[in-house]
């Protein structure tokens, strides 16, 4: 079965916290994805996601300009992040991606988890709808995102651990009669 993404459905934000305090929230625009993706074995499947760091938005045009900076993600020099599957496994509806992300020509191996809903039909053709939602958590230093400055009162002004949130809407495309 072949799979499509829905892009309006599917999303990649990232969470930090921001002066000890509150989270700062974050997406990417410009996001690519390769899935092959076998929901009978899902142990053959394999996703690759390469994102354009100069997509990121949290809504504050500074920060945003700040973050595709050479001093965070340097996307000129650096290129895109990726994240490569290594294993993929479900276990009841409990959904587990481990893989090799690369930020700034680091690489080190992380582990999503999430849920699968569905598969579910949709429309005059019964065509499968499926939702998948994962979470991970990173330490940003290991990826040489390494800006940081102290607070008066004590604290960082950005969170060294950034957690990742993941939705993906995947809409099965019919394929014609070989």
């Amino acid at each position: 079965m072949t799979w499509t993404i829905n892009p309006s459905l599917t999303k990649i934000e990232f969470l930090v916290k921001h002066m000890m305090v509150s989270s700062l929230r974050g997406s990417f625009s410009s996001v690519q994805f390769d899935l092959h993706l076998d929901t009978n074995a899902w142990s053959s499947s394999h996703v690759q996601v390469s994102i354009d760091p100069k997509s990121v938005s949290t809504n504050d045009r500074t920060r945003d300009d700040f973050l595709r900076s050479s001093q965070f993600f340097a996307p000129e020099l650096y290129g895109h992040i990726v994240f490569s599957s290594t294993r993929v496994a479900l276990t009841g509806k409990t959904l587990t991606l481990s893989g090799n992300l690369k930020i700034r020509d680091q690489e080190h191996r992380v582990e999503f988890k999430g849920s699968i809903q569905g598969p579910t039909s949709r429309g005059r053709d019964h065509a499968k709808t499926l939702h998948i939602s994962l979470r991970s958590e990173i330490e940003r230093s290991l990826f040489g995102l390494n800006f940081g400055s102290t607070l008066d009162a004590g604290g960082v002004l950005v969170g060294k651990r950034v957690n990742i949130h993941v939705e993906v809407e995947l809409n099965e495309k019919n394929e014609p009669p070989q």
